[in-house]
């Protein structure tokens, strides 16, 4: 979570298509409840199915319910490939 500060971002990029003209980057903001949302599904994803692993929590922002209330906004940039 950058928390409103500047950074600077070091980026690897590959042309997974040989054709391809343009890179495209995008870049998702996104709001605690959805970033601690997709941790917890992550880990659950990573755990399903191990009879070994630990219990794991999605979390859920909802009273009395399930799933979260939460937003977010993706910038894209397109970049000539040269």
């Amino acid at each position: 979570m950058f928390n409103g500060e500047q950074h600077n971002l070091e980026i690897s990029t590959y042309l997974y298509e040989e054709d391809s003209t343009d890179y495209k980057i995008e870049v998702l903001s996104c709001s605690e409840a959805y970033y601690n949302y997709s941790k917890s599904i992550m880990r659950y994803e990573m755990t399903e199915g191990d009879p070994f692993s630990q219990p794991v929590q999605v979390y859920s922002n909802i009273n009395n319910g399930f799933g979260i209330f939460a937003g977010g906004n993706i910038y894209m940039k397109i970049i000539p490939y040269q």
